[in-house]
Protein backbone atom coordinates (compact mmCIF):
# COMPACT_ATOMS: atom_id res chain seq x y z
CA UNK A 1 0.00 0.00 0.00
CA UNK A 2 1.25 3.57 -0.64
CA UNK A 3 2.30 6.07 2.00
CA UNK A 4 3.99 9.48 2.14
CA UNK A 5 6.87 10.64 4.32
CA UNK A 6 7.30 14.35 5.12
CA UNK A 7 10.71 15.41 6.45
CA UNK A 8 10.64 17.93 9.34
CA UNK A 9 13.51 19.84 10.89
CA UNK A 10 13.89 21.77 14.12
CA UNK A 11 17.39 23.01 15.14
CA UNK A 12 17.26 21.61 18.67
CA UNK A 13 15.35 18.38 17.97
CA UNK A 14 16.89 17.58 14.60
CA UNK A 15 15.06 15.72 11.86
CA UNK A 16 11.72 14.00 12.26
CA UNK A 17 9.07 12.63 9.91
CA UNK A 18 5.37 12.84 9.45
CA UNK A 19 4.13 9.66 7.79
CA UNK A 20 0.70 9.53 6.15
CA UNK A 21 -1.04 6.34 4.97
CA UNK A 22 -4.73 6.19 4.06
CA UNK A 23 -5.11 9.63 5.65
CA UNK A 24 -3.78 8.33 8.99
CA UNK A 25 -0.79 10.22 10.40
CA UNK A 26 2.17 9.24 12.59
CA UNK A 27 4.98 11.34 14.05
CA UNK A 28 8.21 9.34 13.65
CA UNK A 29 11.57 9.74 15.42
CA UNK A 30 14.78 7.78 14.69
CA UNK A 31 16.17 5.44 17.35
CA UNK A 32 19.60 4.16 18.22
CA UNK A 33 19.68 0.41 17.44
CA UNK A 34 21.29 -0.19 20.82
CA UNK A 35 18.12 1.10 22.53
CA UNK A 36 15.99 -1.59 20.90
CA UNK A 37 15.90 -5.10 22.34
CA UNK A 38 15.37 -7.17 19.22
CA UNK A 39 14.03 -10.18 21.16
CA UNK A 40 10.37 -9.33 21.14
CA UNK A 41 11.17 -6.64 20.13
CA UNK A 42 11.10 -4.29 23.13
CA UNK A 43 11.76 -0.61 23.51
CA UNK A 44 12.04 0.98 26.98
CA UNK A 45 10.57 -2.17 28.49
CA UNK A 46 7.51 -2.23 26.26
CA UNK A 47 6.97 -5.25 24.05
CA UNK A 48 5.71 -4.69 20.52
CA UNK A 49 3.78 -7.21 18.40
CA UNK A 50 4.77 -7.97 14.84
CA UNK A 51 2.32 -6.45 12.39
CA UNK A 52 3.79 -6.91 8.96
CA UNK A 53 6.95 -7.28 6.91
CA UNK A 54 7.52 -6.20 3.34
CA UNK A 55 9.55 -4.40 0.72
CA UNK A 56 9.33 -0.62 0.49
CA UNK A 57 10.02 1.15 -2.79
CA UNK A 58 10.49 4.90 -3.41
CA UNK A 59 7.90 5.90 -6.05
CA UNK A 60 8.65 9.61 -6.11
CA UNK A 61 10.63 12.44 -4.48
CA UNK A 62 9.57 16.08 -4.13
CA UNK A 63 11.61 18.86 -2.52
CA UNK A 64 15.17 19.32 -1.32
CA UNK A 65 17.07 16.78 0.75
CA UNK A 66 20.61 16.70 2.11
CA UNK A 67 21.13 13.09 1.08
CA UNK A 68 20.70 11.34 -2.20
CA UNK A 69 17.22 9.93 -2.67
CA UNK A 70 16.48 8.09 -5.88
CA UNK A 71 13.26 6.78 -7.29
CA UNK A 72 13.19 3.00 -7.23
CA UNK A 73 15.22 2.55 -4.04
CA UNK A 74 14.10 -0.47 -2.06
CA UNK A 75 14.26 -1.45 1.59
CA UNK A 76 13.09 -4.38 3.68
CA UNK A 77 10.72 -3.31 6.42
CA UNK A 78 9.36 -4.84 9.60
CA UNK A 79 6.64 -3.08 11.61
CA UNK A 80 5.71 -3.85 15.22
CA UNK A 81 2.83 -2.22 17.03
CA UNK A 82 1.70 -1.34 20.51
CA UNK A 83 -0.95 1.32 19.86
CA UNK A 84 -0.57 4.22 19.70
CA UNK A 85 3.10 3.48 18.92
CA UNK A 86 4.73 1.60 16.06
CA UNK A 87 8.32 0.34 16.09
CA UNK A 88 9.77 0.02 12.59
CA UNK A 89 12.91 -1.64 11.27
CA UNK A 90 14.22 -0.73 7.84
CA UNK A 91 17.26 -2.14 6.05
CA UNK A 92 18.64 -1.56 2.57
CA UNK A 93 21.59 -0.18 0.75
CA UNK A 94 20.07 3.27 0.66
CA UNK A 95 16.73 3.77 2.34
CA UNK A 96 15.57 7.34 2.72
CA UNK A 97 14.83 7.14 6.43
CA UNK A 98 18.04 5.32 7.29
CA UNK A 99 20.10 7.79 5.26
CA UNK A 100 18.34 10.67 6.95
CA UNK A 101 19.11 9.24 10.36
CA UNK A 102 22.78 8.99 9.44
CA UNK A 103 23.06 12.41 7.83
CA UNK A 104 21.10 14.08 10.62
CA UNK A 105 24.05 13.56 13.01
CA UNK A 106 26.84 13.41 10.48
CA UNK A 107 28.43 10.26 11.93
CA UNK A 108 28.01 6.58 11.21
CA UNK A 109 26.46 4.35 13.89
CA UNK A 110 24.38 7.28 15.17
CA UNK A 111 20.59 7.70 15.36
CA UNK A 112 19.60 4.26 14.21
CA UNK A 113 22.17 3.42 11.51
CA UNK A 114 24.41 0.40 11.85
CA UNK A 115 27.68 -0.09 10.01
CA UNK A 116 26.26 -3.01 8.04
CA UNK A 117 24.61 -1.28 5.11
CA UNK A 118 21.62 0.87 6.00
CA UNK A 119 19.84 -0.39 9.11
CA UNK A 120 17.52 1.87 11.08
CA UNK A 121 14.98 1.68 13.82
CA UNK A 122 12.30 4.34 14.29
CA UNK A 123 9.39 4.92 16.62
CA UNK A 124 6.12 6.30 15.35
CA UNK A 125 3.27 7.73 17.43
CA UNK A 126 -0.24 7.99 16.03
CA UNK A 127 -1.20 11.61 15.49
CA UNK A 128 -4.84 12.72 15.15
CA UNK A 129 -5.26 14.65 11.93
CA UNK A 130 -7.14 17.55 13.54
CA UNK A 131 -4.15 18.22 15.83
CA UNK A 132 -1.86 18.41 12.80
CA UNK A 133 -4.23 20.78 11.03
CA UNK A 134 -4.18 23.09 14.04
CA UNK A 135 -0.39 22.81 14.49
CA UNK A 136 0.27 23.75 10.85
CA UNK A 137 -2.58 26.28 10.71
CA UNK A 138 -4.24 24.51 7.80
CA UNK A 139 -7.65 25.69 6.70
CA UNK A 140 -10.71 23.48 6.65
CA UNK A 141 -11.08 20.05 8.16
CA UNK A 142 -8.76 17.10 7.51
CA UNK A 143 -10.12 14.42 5.19
CA UNK A 144 -11.57 11.43 7.05
CA UNK A 145 -9.17 8.50 7.45
CA UNK A 146 -9.75 5.19 5.71
CA UNK A 147 -10.10 2.04 7.78
CA UNK A 148 -8.01 1.41 10.91
CA UNK A 149 -4.29 2.21 11.06
CA UNK A 150 -1.81 -0.34 12.48
CA UNK A 151 -1.02 1.88 15.49
CA UNK A 152 -4.37 3.68 15.80
CA UNK A 153 -5.57 3.70 19.42
CA UNK A 154 -8.81 1.81 19.96
CA UNK A 155 -11.56 4.10 21.30
CA UNK A 156 -12.66 1.18 23.51
CA UNK A 157 -9.33 -0.04 24.90
CA UNK A 158 -9.00 2.44 27.76
CA UNK A 159 -12.51 2.02 29.15
CA UNK A 160 -13.10 -1.68 28.45
CA UNK A 161 -11.18 -2.98 31.50
CA UNK A 162 -12.67 -0.58 34.09
CA UNK A 163 -16.21 -1.11 32.77
CA UNK A 164 -15.84 -4.90 32.99
CA UNK A 165 -14.38 -4.68 36.51
CA UNK A 166 -17.30 -2.54 37.69
CA UNK A 167 -19.79 -4.84 35.97
CA UNK A 168 -18.33 -7.95 37.57
CA UNK A 169 -18.44 -6.26 40.99
CA UNK A 170 -22.15 -5.53 40.47
CA UNK A 171 -22.76 -9.11 39.29
CA UNK A 172 -21.04 -10.43 42.41
CA UNK A 173 -23.27 -8.19 44.55
CA UNK A 174 -26.38 -9.47 42.75
CA UNK A 175 -25.33 -13.08 43.39
CA UNK A 176 -24.68 -12.38 47.09
CA UNK A 177 -28.05 -10.63 47.51
CA UNK A 178 -29.85 -13.45 45.71
CA UNK A 179 -28.21 -16.10 47.88
CA UNK A 180 -29.09 -14.18 51.06
CA UNK A 181 -32.69 -13.75 49.90
CA UNK A 182 -32.92 -17.45 49.12
CA UNK A 183 -31.63 -18.33 52.58
CA UNK A 184 -33.75 -15.84 54.50
CA UNK A 185 -36.56 -15.10 52.05
CA UNK A 186 -39.77 -16.95 51.34
CA UNK A 187 -42.37 -17.91 53.91
CA UNK A 188 -44.43 -21.08 53.77
CA UNK A 189 -48.07 -20.01 54.36
CA UNK A 190 -49.80 -23.31 53.60
CA UNK A 191 -48.91 -26.98 53.24
CA UNK A 192 -51.39 -29.77 52.60
CA UNK A 193 -51.62 -33.32 51.27
CA UNK A 194 -54.59 -33.52 48.93
CA UNK A 195 -56.39 -36.84 48.42
CA UNK A 196 -58.90 -36.87 45.57
CA UNK A 197 -61.96 -39.07 46.26
CA UNK A 198 -61.58 -42.41 44.52
CA UNK A 199 -65.09 -42.13 43.03
CA UNK A 200 -64.49 -38.64 41.57
CA UNK A 201 -64.24 -38.16 37.84
CA UNK A 202 -61.52 -35.99 36.23
CA UNK A 203 -62.63 -32.34 36.10
CA UNK A 204 -65.69 -32.91 38.27
CA UNK A 205 -66.79 -30.71 41.16
CA UNK A 206 -66.28 -33.67 43.51
CA UNK A 207 -62.55 -33.74 42.63
CA UNK A 208 -62.04 -30.03 43.31
CA UNK A 209 -60.14 -28.91 46.40
CA UNK A 210 -60.51 -25.65 48.34
CA UNK A 211 -57.45 -24.96 50.47
CA UNK A 212 -57.51 -22.31 53.13
CA UNK A 213 -57.93 -19.94 54.63
CA UNK A 214 -54.42 -18.82 53.63
CA UNK A 215 -53.04 -15.62 55.15
CA UNK A 216 -50.58 -13.54 53.11
CA UNK A 217 -48.62 -11.43 55.62
CA UNK A 218 -47.10 -8.93 53.21
CA UNK A 219 -47.16 -7.73 49.63
CA UNK A 220 -45.24 -10.02 47.27
CA UNK A 221 -45.38 -12.92 44.90
CA UNK A 222 -46.90 -16.31 45.70
CA UNK A 223 -45.40 -19.66 44.76
CA UNK A 224 -47.70 -22.66 44.37
CA UNK A 225 -45.83 -25.96 44.22
CA UNK A 226 -47.30 -29.40 43.62
CA UNK A 227 -45.59 -32.76 44.00
CA UNK A 228 -47.39 -35.87 42.71
CA UNK A 229 -46.00 -39.42 42.40
CA UNK A 230 -47.16 -39.87 38.81
CA UNK A 231 -45.61 -42.69 36.77
CA UNK A 232 -46.17 -42.85 33.02
CA UNK A 233 -49.14 -40.58 33.59
CA UNK A 234 -50.03 -36.96 34.27
CA UNK A 235 -51.92 -34.63 36.60
CA UNK A 236 -53.29 -31.25 35.50
CA UNK A 237 -54.55 -28.61 37.95
CA UNK A 238 -56.64 -25.59 37.03
CA UNK A 239 -56.04 -23.21 39.93
CA UNK A 240 -57.29 -19.91 41.28
CA UNK A 241 -56.18 -17.80 44.26
CA UNK A 242 -59.25 -15.96 45.60
CA UNK A 243 -59.09 -12.93 47.89
CA UNK A 244 -61.87 -13.52 50.42
CA UNK A 245 -62.16 -9.80 51.23
CA UNK A 246 -62.21 -8.28 47.73
CA UNK A 247 -63.20 -11.24 45.57
CA UNK A 248 -60.19 -10.71 43.29
CA UNK A 249 -59.12 -13.88 41.49
CA UNK A 250 -55.66 -14.80 40.17
CA UNK A 251 -55.81 -17.85 37.90
CA UNK A 252 -52.98 -20.24 37.04
CA UNK A 253 -52.45 -23.82 35.96
CA UNK A 254 -50.01 -26.61 36.75
CA UNK A 255 -49.16 -29.87 35.02
CA UNK A 256 -47.16 -32.73 36.47
CA UNK A 257 -46.18 -35.46 34.02
CA UNK A 258 -43.55 -38.15 34.11
CA UNK A 259 -42.90 -40.83 31.50
CA UNK A 260 -40.10 -43.35 31.10
CA UNK A 261 -39.32 -46.45 29.07
CA UNK A 262 -36.74 -48.19 26.95
CA UNK A 263 -36.17 -48.34 23.20
CA UNK A 264 -33.41 -49.28 20.77
CA UNK A 265 -31.27 -46.42 22.09
CA UNK A 266 -31.63 -47.52 25.71
CA UNK A 267 -33.68 -46.19 28.60
CA UNK A 268 -35.30 -42.75 28.47
CA UNK A 269 -37.43 -40.48 30.63
CA UNK A 270 -39.12 -37.09 30.35
CA UNK A 271 -40.92 -34.71 32.66
CA UNK A 272 -40.91 -34.88 36.44
CA UNK A 273 -43.05 -35.24 39.52
CA UNK A 274 -43.14 -31.57 40.55
CA UNK A 275 -44.56 -28.39 39.02
CA UNK A 276 -44.44 -24.77 40.17
CA UNK A 277 -46.50 -21.70 39.34
CA UNK A 278 -45.93 -18.08 40.42
CA UNK A 279 -48.54 -15.41 41.00
CA UNK A 280 -46.95 -11.92 40.99
CA UNK A 281 -47.79 -9.03 43.31
CA UNK A 282 -50.35 -10.48 45.69
CA UNK A 283 -51.44 -7.99 48.39
CA UNK A 284 -51.67 -9.06 52.04
CA UNK A 285 -54.96 -10.60 53.19
CA UNK A 286 -57.00 -13.75 53.59
CA UNK A 287 -57.20 -16.11 50.62
CA UNK A 288 -58.68 -19.40 49.45
CA UNK A 289 -56.94 -21.60 46.89
CA UNK A 290 -59.17 -23.54 44.48
CA UNK A 291 -57.68 -26.50 42.57
CA UNK A 292 -59.65 -28.45 39.94
CA UNK A 293 -57.71 -31.56 38.92
CA UNK A 294 -57.74 -33.68 35.78
CA UNK A 295 -55.85 -36.91 35.23
CA UNK A 296 -55.53 -39.72 32.74
CA UNK A 297 -58.81 -41.56 32.23
CA UNK A 298 -58.89 -45.12 33.50
CA UNK A 299 -56.36 -44.50 36.25
CA UNK A 300 -56.92 -43.92 39.94
CA UNK A 301 -56.93 -40.27 41.02
CA UNK A 302 -53.43 -39.36 42.26
CA UNK A 303 -52.63 -37.91 45.65
CA UNK A 304 -50.52 -34.77 45.62
CA UNK A 305 -48.60 -32.56 48.04
CA UNK A 306 -49.48 -28.84 47.94
CA UNK A 307 -47.12 -26.12 49.24
CA UNK A 308 -47.84 -22.37 49.10
CA UNK A 309 -45.08 -19.84 49.82
CA UNK A 310 -45.09 -16.04 49.90
CA UNK A 311 -42.37 -13.56 48.78
CA UNK A 312 -40.15 -16.15 47.10
CA UNK A 313 -36.96 -14.89 45.36
CA UNK A 314 -36.92 -15.94 41.70
CA UNK A 315 -33.76 -17.04 39.94
CA UNK A 316 -35.07 -15.62 36.64
CA UNK A 317 -35.00 -12.09 38.09
CA UNK A 318 -31.37 -12.50 39.13
CA UNK A 319 -30.52 -13.73 35.63
CA UNK A 320 -32.31 -10.76 34.05
CA UNK A 321 -30.45 -8.37 36.37
CA UNK A 322 -27.10 -9.93 35.45
CA UNK A 323 -27.96 -9.75 31.74
CA UNK A 324 -28.90 -6.08 32.09
CA UNK A 325 -25.64 -5.28 33.92
CA UNK A 326 -23.51 -7.13 31.35
CA UNK A 327 -25.27 -5.79 28.25
CA UNK A 328 -23.16 -2.63 27.93
CA UNK A 329 -19.79 -4.34 28.67
CA UNK A 330 -20.62 -7.04 26.11
CA UNK A 331 -21.48 -4.42 23.49
CA UNK A 332 -18.21 -2.65 24.28
CA UNK A 333 -16.31 -5.92 23.95
CA UNK A 334 -17.92 -6.61 20.56
CA UNK A 335 -17.07 -3.08 19.38
CA UNK A 336 -13.47 -3.48 20.57
CA UNK A 337 -13.21 -6.85 18.79
CA UNK A 338 -14.63 -5.39 15.57
CA UNK A 339 -12.07 -2.56 15.69
CA UNK A 340 -9.18 -4.97 16.30
CA UNK A 341 -10.36 -7.30 13.53
CA UNK A 342 -10.23 -4.36 11.12
CA UNK A 343 -6.72 -3.51 12.32
CA UNK A 344 -5.22 -7.00 12.21
CA UNK A 345 -6.88 -8.04 8.95
CA UNK A 346 -4.47 -5.62 7.29
CA UNK A 347 -1.49 -7.37 8.87
CA UNK A 348 0.47 -10.56 8.27
CA UNK A 349 -1.61 -12.10 11.09
CA UNK A 350 -5.28 -11.55 10.19
CA UNK A 351 -7.87 -12.48 12.81
CA UNK A 352 -10.31 -13.59 10.13
CA UNK A 353 -10.02 -14.74 6.54
CA UNK A 354 -12.19 -14.22 3.49
CA UNK A 355 -13.69 -17.67 4.10
CA UNK A 356 -14.92 -16.49 7.54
Amino acid sequence: YPWKEYLLYEPRAGFRWLVEAKRHWSFVVPLNPGDVDTSGPRYKGERFSHFQSGQACVDGVLGEFYWAVAQGERAGTDDYVKPPRMLSREQSGGSAMASAAREAKGKKDRQGVSNQGELSWSLGAYQPADELWRAFHLSGDPPPPEGVAPNQPSPWAGSLGPVWRRAMAIVAAIVVVFVLLNVAGGQTVHRQTVSIPYTAAPGSAEAATFAGPIFMPRDGNVQVRVQAPVSNSWLYLDGALINEETGAVDEFDLEVSYYYGRDSDGSWSEGGTTATAYIPTVPPGRYTLRLEPQWEAGQAPPEYQLTVRSRVPRFAYAVLAVMAVLSWPVLMLLSWARFEVQRWNESDHPWTTSAD
